[in-house]
């Protein structure tokens, strides 16, 4: 299997859930061998899913079932975002149903520095647009989940000692309780930033 075909094919996830058979999971052993985009992604995974995925023989708990089901239907929402009703963005999110939504408060004229438009805020949950042409400085969180989903440009995102170059369609979680930043490598990047209380 090629590797545009085997990060495309779910296998990675299926992995970290527990749910290969022996074959696959040796096979995805041998790609995150072979190629280093494979183990970056499979990091990246299981730093999004947490201490779960550290035991692929175990049945993964209820509760990581739910979170999957819930990751797949908010793909499904995606598909029809509106304002006032949009999903939750994951690993599975689609950055061009992302930026169809947002266009239309995309500045037309680059920042200096930062445009934010809040997207949805409540108790549990925060959702910007951010439009950045400066690094974001180090921080860390204790008591929020942090994500985002790349729509235009690239960055580093530095998490503690792990490195991670992303481009238009990836998605970040960053880990509780640990430093990280993001330097740009283009000249403006557009992204979807996410907060979520975790307590």
């Amino acid at each position: 299997m090629n590797l545009l075909n085997f990060l495309s094919s779910g296998l990675l996830e299926l992995y970290i859930s527990g749910k290969l058979s022996k074959a696959d999971r040796l096979l995805v052993e041998e790609m995150t061998i072979r190629y280093e985009e494979v183990a970056n992604e499979r990091m990246r995974l299981e730093l999004l899913f947490g201490n779960e995925t550290k035991v692929q023989s175990q049945r993964p708990s209820e509760s990581f079932d739910n979170r999957m089901m819930s990751f797949f239907s908010d793909l499904e929402k995606e598909k029809v975002m509106k304002g006032d009703d949009i999903p939750l963005i994951s690993p599975f999110s689609n950055a061009e149903d992302w930026l169809r939504l947002v266009e239309g408060f995309i500045p037309e004229e680059a920042p200096e520095t930062q445009f934010i438009y809040p997207l949805h805020q409540s108790e549990k949950r925060t959702q910007l647009l951010v439009v950045s042409a400066i690094d974001i400085d180090e921080e860390i969180h204790d008591e929020l989940s942090e994500s985002f989903l790349i729509l235009k440009g690239s960055c580093v995102c530095s998490i503690e000692d792990a490195i991670f170059e992303m481009k238009a369609g990836d998605f970040m979680q960053i880990p509780l309780h640990k430093t990280h930043q993001v330097k740009l490598t283009s000249p403006l990047v557009i992204a979807i930033l996410q907060h979520v209380s975790v307590s």
